[in-house]
């Protein structure tokens, strides 16, 4: 044993601080700066006299319950494999020149803080009862930091720690875990299958994955995860690869405010307690959250973003793409918004008083994918409130999505008819038809496509207050048949013969043409046998073979517009 390490040993033994940086006089020395004075004999301890003090006996059996040592150049290995130290060993400020092997070992507690690991450290299986510190400016390089299966009953911080050569942590339990301020690169970062019972603090770290890949294996892959409290990525910056979350369940909040991921974020079946929130974060590739539920919002606010896929995701509360507090995202120009098969309680956008009443806002991209997106409420933030939007918008809305179907139409029309604006809904209604029409004529289906024309023009496909176009058509056509009688010198002639009173002829007889004419338009219906009797002429002494050949085309005309009105009033025309 060297003067230094029994200075070390009679220091530990009486529950002193084994602070060598006092005891070589100079302040604290920072690690992997090649400083010579880490190589002073003052500090210098060995791997395996550490090692045989925490584990071998009478050593062990005179160990406080808190062994510290600051400052220390500790030269070759220490190993603890499979070990029990009943103890809290705290190992800060100093420098290793071998690997740290802590498999399967026992300690009360662990603090590496502000230390530099040459060779990395191999924890796996590591136990600690409290708490595992590697944070205050460690460093880890040349290995990777192996904590996979580590069990802690407190925290595992590493905050402001910088690891070089990547992290391994699948299978970790411990109460939280904090990487706030951390730098993680040179490796695979992984969290697969790891229990934490508070929250995991990624706060303003910088993770840098080895490899650039669409696999998880390169990347930050926390997939499986359960966090019973928050998931905190406030400005943490991901430059290479992609957040995995793929099967994680998150008891609260992902808060990513801010947060920056180069290649995005996947959280396919993942369970979220509380909101998603990511505001003014900003990806390279669309977040992708497929088959996802979230009990709160989803916030999307002021964020840069690719694209976003929820398909067949559930939101229990707001989908919100800003409001009259929050900025609207930033798309890019091909960004798609991929809500196919989505449910969210709300919708809420930021609207744009500059635009005029049919253009959206930035809110929405250019494209969207709303098939079979259900919703049960439209967002009524002051001045920003969806319910109240012009007609034309929503159908501009609709129309960002160019597959069409009826069920996105449907279904917005159900929620404004359910608010109590039926006006609003007839309006979305008949956008759908004619749409329905123009693809008809798209796709070559031209029979489809003229039928929905003359539902349009006839009766406005049957739908609200459109259907009454019926009734222009029914004035047009009968007034068309009046001045057919009207100029019939033959009709009139006839009639005048037959006039109870002559005198007032000429005043009567263009509103008796009416009359006639309505009577002959309109199916069934009879409004005076007079009229009847009138075109009841085979031997055409009162209209001629052309004036008798119009009023036959106009009964007809007269039924299918009845057929086709009885069609809209019994539902038939909007029936599937």
């Amino acid at each position: 044993m060297t003067e230094t390490e029994q200075w070390v040993w009679s220091a530990a033994r009486e529950g002193r601080i084994a602070n060598l940086n006092k005891r070589c006089a100079t302040d604290d020395l920072e690690p992997a700066k090649s400083d010579p004075r880490w190589n002073d004999s003052c500090r210098v301890l060995r791997g395996a006299f550490i090692t045989a003090m925490l584990t071998s006996k009478p050593w062990q059996d005179e160990l406080p319950r808190r062994v510290v040592i600051i400052g220390a150049r500790v030269n070759g290995s220490v190993g603890l494999v499979s070990q029990s130290v009943n103890a809290e060993v705290v190992l800060r400020k100093s420098e290793f020149d071998a690997p740290l092997i802590l498999s399967r070992a026992e300690l009360l507690g662990l603090d590496l803080s502000g230390s530099f690991f040459e060779h990395g450290i191999q924890a796996n299986s590591l136990s600690v009862k409290n708490d595992f510190f590697l944070r205050e400016g460690a460093i880890v390089r040349g290995g990777v930091l192996d904590l996979v299966k580590v069990h802690a009953g407190g925290d595992v911080s590493l905050s402001g720690a910088s690891i070089e050569a990547g992290l391994e942590a699948d299978s970790l339990q411990a109460y939280r875990v904090i990487l706030n301020k951390t730098t993680i690169r040179g490796g695979p970062i992984r969290f697969v299958s790891a229990e934490i019972k508070g929250s995991m603090v990624l706060a303003g770290g910088v993770f840098e994955p080895e490899v650039t890949s669409t696999s998880p294996e390169a990347t930050l892959n926390l997939d499986s995860i359960k966090i019973s409290k928050i998931l905190d990525l406030r400005g943490a910056t991901v430059s290479k690869g992609i957040v995995w979350l793929i099967g994680a369940n998150i008891g609260w909040n992902v808060e990513m405010d801010g947060a920056t991921s180069l290649f995005g974020f996947v959280a396919d079946g993942a369970q979220i307690g509380g909101s998603l929130i990511m505001r003014s974060a900003s990806f390279a590739q669309a977040p992708r959250l497929d088959a996802s539920d979230i009990k709160g919002n989803v916030d999307i606010s002021s964020a840069k973003l690719p694209g976003l896929d929820l398909v067949n995701s559930k939101i229990g509360a707001i989908l919100r793409l800003g409001s009259d507090t929050r900025e609207a995202p930033r798309w890019q120009n091909d960004a798609v918004l991929n809500l196919n098969g989505t449910q969210a309680k709300v919708i809420q956008d930021r609207s744009n008083s500059s635009l005029n009443g049919c253009e959206l806002s930035a809110s929405w991209p250019n494209t969207l994918n709303v098939q079979g997106f259900s919703y049960d409420q439209l967002g009524a933030r002051p001045g920003n409130d969806l319910r109240s939007r012009d007609a034309c918008w929503y159908q501009n809305w609709l129309e960002r999505d160019p597959y069409f179907s009826r069920q996105p139409y449907q279904q917005l029309a159900r929620i404004l008819q359910a608010q109590g604006d039926p006006d609003r809904a007839n309006a979305v209604r008949f956008a759908a038809r004619d749409r329905e029409l123009h693809e008809a004529w798209r796709r070559g289906d031209y029979g489809t496509a003229i039928l929905l024309f003359c539902l349009k023009v006839t009766i406005g496909y049957g739908i609200g207050e459109y259907t009454f176009r019926v009734l222009w058509w029914i004035g047009a056509v009968a007034l068309i048949g009046t001045l057919v009688l009207v100029f019939s010198r033959q009709a009139e002639e006839s009639k005048r013969a037959d006039w109870r009173y002559p005198v007032h002829f000429n005043l009567f007889w263009p509103v008796w043409c009416f009359g006639a004419s309505l009577d002959q338009l309109l199916p069934v219906v009879e409004l005076n046998k007079e009229f009847t009797e009138f075109f009841n002429d085979p031997r055409r002494e009162r209209l001629n073979s052309a004036q008798h050949l119009y009023f036959g085309i106009q009964a007809l005309v007269g039924y299918l517009l009845g057929l086709a009105l009885v069609a809209a009033l019994s539902g038939v025309t909007q029936a599937n």
